[in-house]
């Protein structure tokens, strides 16, 4: 059964299962239940504790999104030692938590991380930079989230208008987003404290393998990277494969019995 409760930072947050805790940040453009969808049957096994970020719904509306805040906002529902999975923007809170508790992340899996700033001297990088600044050209949600979807990988013409209210909230919260790429990414503590570490994309788009080949880099050697192809930059939507990915990486770490 899912509970819906409020956290300490007056944000709404599911939790479902018995096991070891494992807390996973959704992305951009959705909310905890539809991003981690797929991921439910794991409550068979595992405790899920799912964060809405600040300003998706069921939250009030909020002017943007800040991985800095959302680390401050989530990073209490890791309590005593949680797994950690971010996915897209979400992973950016979870590598900032990280980096403020590293004794008590089990382990951390980040999923199509937007790591950017890793390897800005790239060409191929640049170029995906700009397009994301192009995005802030677009002024309605509807125009933002097609562009949007087809920066991503995705396929513009499956989208269905009009658009409904709790999609319109998520879109405008992301057209005035912190960029990911505006601060140096917090590595060296995580890296120190050798926290269990996958780094987990898509095969779908060059950039995304690079930044994530960079970011396993500086993490450190107990870092490991796997390639998940078949849902784009969704990779979560996999399910099946990407559940087992994820038991798999957690039944490793020695204080997970699961």
């Amino acid at each position: 059964m899912i509970v819906g409760r409020t956290s300490a930072a007056g944000l709404h947050f599911s939790l479902l299962g018995s096991g070891p805790r494992v807390v996973l940040i959704h992305g951009n453009m959705t909310n905890s239940t539809k991003a981690w969808k797929a991921q439910l049957p794991l409550a068979g096994r595992w405790t899920l504790v799912l964060p809405d970020r600040r300003g998706f719904v069921p939250n009030a509306p909020c002017e943007g999104c800040d991985f800095e805040v959302d680390a401050a906002d989530i990073g209490p529902l890791i309590e005593d030692g949680a797994h950690v999975v971010g996915h897209s923007y979400g992973a950016l809170a979870a590598l900032w938590i990280a980096d403020a508790h590293p004794e008590l992340i089990h382990s951390l899996t980040l999923v199509e991380p937007p790591a950017h700033q890793l390897a800005i001297e790239d060409a191929r990088v640049a170029v995906s930079i700009d397009r994301r600044l192009a995005l802030d050209g677009f002024t309605t949600p509807e125009e933002f989230l097609m562009a949007f979807t087809e920066y991503v990988g995705g396929n513009p013409a499956s989208i269905r208008l009009p658009i409904d209210p709790s999609t319109r909230q998520h879109i405008l919260v992301q057209m005035n987003e912190r960029l990911p790429w505006s601060e140096p990414l917090p590595t060296e503590r995580i890296a120190k404290a050798c926290v269990s570490t996958q780094i987990i994309t898509g095969g779908h788009d060059e950039v995304f393998e690079l930044v994530a080949d960079r970011l396993a880099e500086r993490l450190g050697t107990q870092v490991q990277r796997r390639v998940l192809p078949g849902a784009g930059h969704s990779v979560q939507r996999l399910g099946g494969p990407f559940n087992d990915q994820l038991e798999e990486f957690w039944r490793q770490v020695p204080t997970a019995e699961g």
